[in-house]
């Protein structure tokens, strides 16, 4: 029922707007086959996260954030509500194939899927290396993203995915899903699994890791690409888009 509901008011809404802006190309070409909307008619405007990813993260930041989360030394992270959609299911399971020196922290309201995630890591004995957090205060993101070797995000869909966008504001590496508008926000800071494979996961997160040169390219990535999201940038291009229309 709110299926129906949402798709009616959305389509009307489209059809009677004058410009319909999109947070990203995926969502663009959304709206355009699935509510009928001429592309003409459609706007891509990317958006930003808070600003406070876009701080440095102090080493005083680091270190409380650590104690208070008692974090591994090597961990990787996956922020984002536990639900099916976001595939933390595939995440454990790719742990299972990563060396036991490395971790997982999983960031994020629990649903009923957390039940499946927890079933995971107890059948593949993770239950010292796969670490659930809920309810973590939404200024400590930045040290928990900067501490992390690695930011995983396999979701199976999403309009944008800010996780990945503000990963790359901390400068830490993404392993993002090969899918919908991911590699829009990570372009070449990132690198692309398959998110229904634990293997190609595993693969991609072993490759980079192993490869100092590689890493450190990410790394010098992750700043340039995440400028083009910044709230200036934003602004210019919903500006022309409101100066166009005008």
């Amino acid at each position: 029922a709110d299926r129906m509901i949402y798709h009616a008011k959305f389509r009307h809404a489209c059809r009677r707007a004058d410009t319909v802006i999109a947070v990203s190309r995926q969502t663009a070409t959304d709206v355009e086959t699935m509510l009928h909307v001429d592309a003409d008619k459609v706007k891509v405007v990317y958006q930003s996260c808070d600003e406070m990813f876009y701080r440095p993260v102090t080493s005083e930041q680091r270190e409380a954030v650590r104690k208070r989360y008692d974090l591994p030394e090597q961990y990787l992270v996956a922020v984002g509500t536990i639900e099916e959609r976001k595939n933390q299911e595939t995440l454990v399971r790719a742990m299972a194939l990563l060396p036991d020196a490395l971790h997982l922290v999983i960031v994020g309201r629990r649903t009923q899927y957390y039940e499946r995630v927890a079933d995971a890591i107890k059948s593949l004995g993770l239950q010292q290396r796969v670490h659930c957090l809920e309810g973590v205060r939404f200024e400590d993101f930045p040290a928990l993203y900067a501490e992390a070797r690695l930011s995983l995000y396999v979701s199976f869909f999403e309009g944008f995915g800010i996780p990945v966008l503000e990963s790359l504001c901390c400068g830490t590496p993404v392993v993002a899903a090969q899918r919908s508008s991911l590699p829009e926000v990570g372009g070449q800071a990132a690198v692309y699994a398959d998110p229904s494979s634990p293997q190609s996961i595993a693969s991609q997160v072993d490759r980079i890791l192993s490869d100092a040169d590689s890493y450190q390219q990410l790394v010098a990535a992750a700043p340039m690409q995440a400028q083009r999201f910044s709230r200036a940038a934003i602004i210019d291009d919903l500006m022309k888009v409101y100066k166009a229309l005008l």
